[in-house]
């Protein structure tokens, strides 16, 4: 699935980039990484309360860092995992942003994303879990908004804890 949809990106605007989920608890941080390599945007938990984390989200090439007040998971009425984001909840959010998203669930530990902003193609990507502490997900993308991709698949890591 993820083969097909790739071949309908323009070949010259396509980039590719990695997530990754690391630690759990105090530790747990998300990095974006540019050609695998690069950190463009890393999120760090710096707090812990009984109902929400702060975490800091750090733009890594303009070195500008912000706060966010993220809450813990819980589930809707209709069983789906969700948390609030600066006290708005992710998918809310995820309208607004016109951001949907099929999901494919594969053999062993992988999932296959293709996510849209409104009718046009956002990104694809494949998320593979390499221990409990550990995620990785390998993104194919062909837009500029770097920090609405690193929102994307923040929103994506978190609910598949």
């Amino acid at each position: 699935m993820i083969r097909k949809a790739i071949i309908k990106f323009s070949q010259r605007n396509i980039k590719r980039y990695s997530f990754i989920k690391e630690g759990n608890g105090e530790n747990e941080s998300y990095t974006l990484y540019f050609n695998h390599n690069e950190p463009v945007y890393k999120a760090t938990k710096i707090k812990d309360s009984e109902d929400s984390h702060t975490f800091s989200f750090m733009n890594c090439k303009k070195k500008k860092e912000t706060t966010h007040e993220i809450s813990r998971r819980k589930k809707t009425e209709v069983d789906r995992l969700t948390f609030d984001f600066d006290g708005v909840d992710v998918w809310d959010r995820l309208s607004q942003l016109g951001i949907r998203m099929q999901i494919t669930t594969l053999e062993g530990n992988k999932t296959d994303f293709h996510i849209f902003q409104g009718e046009e193609d956002f990104a694809l990507a494949r998320m593979e879990r390499i221990s409990d502490e550990k995620k990785k997900i390998k993104i194919t993308f062909k837009g500029k908004n770097q920090e609405m991709l690193f929102f994307v698949f923040f929103v994506i890591a978190r609910l598949n804890k």
